[in-house]
């Protein structure tokens, strides 16, 4: 009789899938997440940490008429704001061009797009202007966040994976949220190797700690209230 040793790796000769040895049994391989998946991903979440960290730097005199006028300054802070903001347009509109791209049956539907066509992409996408006022700037920054964490799947607790029936945490992107078999929610830190619950099921009883109790004669309990 063979020995195999546990997680051995193979190839079934009739189906071609590549299994492993788990168990006692040969299993099948789950698909991994696809890099370009996990590239999207955290590209998309780069660009929400950097919208969240261009509101904290929206300020009086980083908008509206004085942060026009200071953006003349090479090097100034309102000058380096203005790049940023710019930046992060030009990420919002490829964002949504490529989620565009992923919605279209031959996934390459669109075709070329013009510098004019992009510009109004960008401009649809809640456009950031730092010559707008403050608070409109700000308003304009949760849309495009909000924008961003709707077309990103698990990028945000409200739009989670769902793997209800048993799925790898493998297929989906390392820091994804998503919805196990019971109904919790986790976020996916170690894929399959187990994730922490981020919301318990509707329902659910979260475990309580377990209760220690002193051996009598030993310990005297003061100040209880």
């Amino acid at each position: 009789m063979t020995d195999y040793r546990e997680g051995q790796t193979a190839t079934n000769p009739k189906t071609g899938q590549k299994i492993m040895y788990q168990g006692g049994l040969w299993v099948a391989v789950p698909k991994t997440t696809n890099t370009a998946d996990q590239y999207k991903f955290d590209r998309e979440r780069d660009t929400v940490r950097s919208l969240e960290e261009l509101k904290k730097r929206s300020t009086w005199d980083n908008t509206g008429m004085i942060g026009h006028a200071l953006r003349k300054f090479a090097g100034s802070n309102s000058y380096n704001f203005g790049q940023d903001v710019e930046t992060i347009n030009a990420r919002n509109a490829f964002g949504e061009l490529q989620a565009m791209r992923d919605a279209s049956k031959t996934g390459g539907a669109l075709g070329g797009i013009a510098v004019p066509e992009l510009m109004m992409l960008k401009a649809s996408n809640s456009n950031l202007d730092p010559n707008q006022g403050e608070k409109q700037l700000d308003t304009n920054i949760e849309r495009s966040k909000a924008a961003v964490l709707s077309r990103t799947q698990g990028l945000a607790p409200e739009n989670p994976f769902d793997l209800s029936e048993g799925q790898s945490r493998a297929t989906i992107p390392v820091g994804a949220y998503y919805l196990d078999a019971a109904g919790n929610l986790r976020k996916n830190l170690n894929r399959d190797k187990g994730n922490p619950i981020v919301r318990p099921a509707l329902g659910s009883v979260p475990a309580k700690p377990p209760t220690t109790t002193a051996p009598a004669g030993k310990f005297k309990v003061l100040g209880v209230r």
